[in-house]
Parts: structure tokens; sequence; C-alpha cells
């Protein structure tokens, strides 16, 4: 069995030997290019040098054929995704789409694949969650199969908590109390942080976990403005407490890892996998001491509606015909059960709950359990439509005005909801 921390050392020789050593092409050979992430690579291929779940190796030896990654950064992804499903024709056999960008004008840029799907079915498909299939599905048709999923969870130290003689958080608002309680000096003198928050997606996180909604599937603002602002003013309790750090707005993903990294932050939400980051003892201060649970709601042993980000594979409309059913042949094989296992063994958030539980992948994943409970309570943060990165801007913009101080909570809900009002009249399905 390959241990999950093994993946980690791994990923960046992957990354590095994406374009070199590759075999000659045989004779007769097909070729087929997917535009993605390394990650998506990596969790196909599993650990450099390792064969039992290289789930890639075994589709290329059965087809004799080849696939190669264009592996593209994330900052970048969106825009070339989006170039490559517009223009007339397309390099790519298969293109890997996450559900925040599964607006109805990009779907229709997506083949359907029921047709594919009636020739040859995904094994067990229905235990592929409903809500990943149904984001990326468009007039009745799916649009791209889930290989992928990256539900949040919250990691905490467990070393810096029972210093704080702190339990781990069961609600929502234990979990508040427990980041004022954790921060501090350390005894060196450096200050600990009781809740790292990345402003672009955990202010909305913790809105829905105080049971509020930005926007609804229906397009309502603040349906339950309550809950909003309760929420708002749990994260300005904790900015004046100075629990959360003073230049959390303009902290990336990165800076908020380096600290947890460091000893510096009691929690922190992020993927699943990152529980591997945080314990990687080659690169992490704190590593053995990171414990990863459910983000809890409101009521007690309640997980909140998480944050689940997934990634599907399509097959754009512009991509080349003559090599259609052998992308879809490996889209199968890797959405397979059996695939599926070796994926999350290498590192891949599993789509099917089966998998997700089975005692295999909870031995070599001990998040395996609140991974499993965050994806059954997963909600997206916000409907996907052509204006959802505009609404979270300007939320979020607006909440950090009122968490810092400057504007007050119930002043800063009404800029926000004028100005969402303005994008979704806008920019609403019809």
């Amino acid at each position: 069995m390959i241990g999950r921390r093994r993946v980690l050392t791994s990923s960046l020789a992957l990354a590095a030997g994406a374009t070199l050593g590759t075999p000659a092409r045989a004779q007769g050979q097909e070729t087929l290019t997917i535009l993605a992430n390394v990650a998506h690579q990596n969790a196909a291929q599993g650990p450099q040098g390792a064969t039992d779940n290289n789930v890639q190796a075994a589709f290329e030896r059965a087809n004799n054929c080849r696939i190669v990654w264009r592996n593209i950064p994330w900052p970048q992804m969106r825009a070339t995704f989006l170039r490559a499903i517009s223009a007339s024709t397309s390099e790519y056999d298969i293109v890997m789409v996450i559900d925040d960008w599964a607006s109805g004008e990009t779907l229709a840029r997506l083949l359907p694949l029921d047709e594919f799907a009636a020739r040859a079915p995904i094994e067990a498909a229905d235990d592929i969650a409903q809500g990943m299939r149904a984001q990326f599905t468009a007039e009745g048709k799916l649009r791209a199969v889930p290989i992928r999923s990256n539900p949040q969870l919250v990691h905490y130290n467990k070393t810096i908590l029972e210093a704080a003689r702190v339990a781990p958080p069961r609600t929502i608002q234990q979990l508040i109390a427990a980041a004022r309680a954790a921060a501090g000096r350390r005894a060196d003198g450096a200050q600990v942080y009781g809740l790292g928050v990345k402003a672009e997606e955990d202010v909305i996180g913790m809105v829905k976990a105080f049971g509020g909604e930005v926007l609804s599937a229906n397009y309502e603002i603040f349906p339950a403005r309550d809950k909003v602002a309760a929420a708002i003013n749990a994260l300005r309790e904790l900015y004046q407490a100075n629990a959360i750090p003073p230049n959390f707005h303009t902290m990336d993903a990165n800076a908020v890892i380096a600290l947890m990294r460091d000893g510096l932050l009691a929690m922190s939400i992020f993927g699943d996998s990152y529980f591997n980051r945080f314990n990687d003892q080659r690169a992490s201060r704190v590593a053995g001491q990171v414990v990863s649970m459910a983000i809890p709601g409101v009521a007690e042993g309640s997980v909140a509606p998480t944050k689940v980000a997934f990634w599907g594979m399509a097959l754009a409309a512009n991509s080349p015909p003559a090599r259609r059913e052998l992308s879809w042949k490996f889209m199968r094989h890797l959405a397979s059960p059996d695939s599926q296992l070796k994926m999350a063994l290498n590192g891949n958030g599993p789509v099917r709950f089966a998998v997700a539980e089975m005692p295999q992948y909870l031995t070599e994943a001990p998040y395996g359990r609140a991974s499993a409970q965050a994806l059954r309570a997963a909600s997206p943060q916000l409907p996907v439509f052509e204006g959802a990165a505009e609404v979270r801007d300007i939320f979020n913009e607006e909440a950090t005005q009122a968490i810092v101080g400057r504007k007050a909570v119930d002043a800063a809900l009404d800029a926000a909801a004028a100005r969402i009002r303005t994008v979704v009249d806008a920019q609403r399905p019809r």
C-alpha cells in the first residue's frame, strides 16, 4: 500500500518530469492530450516510481495509447480553459473543469455525454455524488464526469489547543471561542493566532457555518440576514482580539499555510489533503501535531454546509472528433470504483461515497471520516452563474470593511446587498 505522505514528497518530481523522459510513441499509438493541473496528473500516476496505483499506466498498456498532461498553474487555469473551449478547434482531447466554472454558458461549450454513456456506461454511476453530477448537468444532460473532490476541513494544532486547555470544537460558536482562547504569545515571543482566514473563501464559509447565505439558489440576497451578521460579528470580535492575523485580507493561501506549518496558527480551513502538507516532516515544524475534522455547524456535533470543490473531465465541443471514444474510455476508467480507490490512495479526493468510506482509504487517510462527513454536507457557497465571481468579490470587500472596523456590520451588509442586486439583476439566468 502506498503511504499518502510519500505522495507529497513526489509531487515536485512529477511536475518536473511531466515533459521529460516521455517514452517514444509506439507505432499505431493514439495520444490523448488533457488540459489539467499537476494535481490531476499526480492522482492518476501516483508517486514517482510506484506502480501499484498508477491507473494511467494501466490504461495506456491496455489501450496502446499515451496520455499527455498539459498542466496549467492554478492562477492561469481558468483563462486557459475558457480560451481552449472557445476557439474554433482545440488541441485538447479532454479538459478538466471545476464546479465554480460550470455556468450555463460554459457547460454549453461541452459535449453532452449521455450518448457515450449509453454505449459504454460508467460502472456504478449512481454512487458518484449526485450533487456533483447535477452541477455538471445542463439541459438534462451530463457534460462532465466528476473525478476529484476537495472538501474543506478544519485542521487544528492539537498541541496549541491542549496548551490553551481547549477541546476540539463541536459547534461553530465553540470554534470561535477556541480561536480566541488559543491566541496569544508563544514562549519565544511569537504571536500565535487562533484562526487563519483566507478572505476569498473563508468569510463566506463562515457565513454558511452560521447557517446564513450570501445568495440563495433562487438568487435571494441574505435570506437569513441575522445569521450573516452573526458570522461577520464573530470574525470582527476575533480580529479585535488579535485572534486572526491583522493582515488576513491581504494574505493568500500560501501565507496561511506558512503560518500553520510554523506553529503560528491554532486552526485553519483547507481542503482535506492539506492534512498531509501540515504533517509533512520535511516541510512543517508541526508535523504530527495537526488533526483534521469536519467544519462544525450551529448544533452540537453537526457538520456545516461545507464548500467542496470538485473537478470533472469533459469533452469540449471543439475537441478532435477522432479520439472522443478513447477519451470517454479514459474518463470512465478514472471514474470507476477501482480507479477512484487507487487515486484516493495517491492523494485524490474521491467522488464516490463508497470509496470515501472504505477501510483501506480510511487507514491511509486519517482525515477520511471527516472528508466523508463533509462530502455529505456539501453545499456551494454561491449559485454558479456568470456574475458569481463579482458577487463573491463584492461581499468579501464589504465584509472585510466590517471585520476590520471601518464600517458597521449593518452598513456593510446594506452596501453589499445593493451592489449584489445590480449584478444579479443583470446576469442571473433567465
